[in-house]
């Protein structure tokens, strides 16, 4: 089996497995422990790095859409720390009493509701009528009713992160591993702010995290992005390849890059500040849509 037909048939198995506990957990169906077994592996795939089917930043990005409907994250995640699932009925209550407590649902709880709007929008009949009503009658003590929540693509995992930093903030809490390892991805893009694409409600909400931590979101050989290896190489070899169709030194000049910077890059894999890889990143995906 080639390299390319191995990676297929590895990206297909983990989409079948993640369709299937992404269902279970939207419709509140508790995992079996098969199901628990392949979110383990994938746990240590992420900290082992590498191996014959190594976790990729897709499937990353996937997991992490989990993690509001686990509650907890994955990759942290032990079993004397994890939580039983919730039947809708006690989640409906728990968000009452957090209501009553501190005036919103946390996070986490916001997610769940959002994930019973998107399966509702998706197909009515996957909430029952009793259902229906239970989350009804929450309009009045939220302000609002779920049916109104807008359901924006790629915005849950940020402003999941976001809400438990602020709140970890606002409590005098310690901010947990797994937050601080997502403040470092974000300082990355923050540092390419001038040249990628960021959504102004995201960079606004950036800068408040950096004023409130005092954040040293500036550009430096430090600030490496955890996949930078696999990103750098993926780049690196598009920009072999187009070197001769492309002006490099007018790229480089184009950014403000140092001068050289992407010969070194493709030329003798020269590890680069992580804003530059996001850079040349952005660049290959404009070339591309053009």
């Amino acid at each position: 089996m080639t390299t390319n037909r191995k990676q297929k048939y590895y990206q297909d198995r983990f989409d079948e497995k993640y369709k299937v506990i992404k269902t279970n957990l939207e419709f509140d169906h508790p995992l079996t422990t098969t199901q628990k077994q392949w979110l383990r592996l994938q746990r240590l795939s992420h900290q082992k790095e590498g191996g014959i089917d190594p976790i990729t930043p897709y499937k990353i990005e996937k997991l992490d859409e989990l993690i509001p409907l686990l509650g907890y994250d994955w990759r942290s995640f032990k079993k004397s720390n994890g939580k039983k699932l919730l039947s809708f009925k006690k989640r409906i209550e728990e968000i009452k009493l957090t209501i009553f407590n501190n005036g919103a649902p946390d996070s986490n709880q916001f997610e769940w509701l959002k994930s019973k709007k998107r399966i509702f929008k998706r197909n009515p009949k996957s909430l029952s009528i009793q259902q229906q009503r239970q989350l009804d009658d929450l309009t009045e003590l939220l302000g609002f009713s779920w049916r109104d929540i807008i359901i924006k693509k790629g915005n849950s995992i940020f402003n999941y992160y976001y809400y438990n930093i602020k709140n970890a903030i606002l409590k005098g809490e310690d901010i947990s591993d797994s937050d601080k390892d997502w403040l470092t991805s974000q300082g990355g893009r923050y540092a390419a702010k001038e040249y990628i694409s960021i959504p102004e409600h995201q960079l606004e909400r950036l800068e408040e995290l950096k004023k409130l931590l005092k954040l040293p979101w500036e550009v430096s050989n430090t600030n490496q992005n955890p996949y930078i290896n696999k990103e750098h190489k993926s780049t690196a070899q598009w920009f072999k390849e187009m070197a001769p169709f492309i002006n490099i030194t007018q790229i480089e000049y184009k950014y403000d890059m140092p001068k050289g910077l992407i010969q070194k890059f493709c030329k003798y894999d020269t590890p680069i500040d992580h804003r530059w890889v996001l850079v040349l990143e952005e660049f290959r995906k404009e070339f591309c849509d053009f």
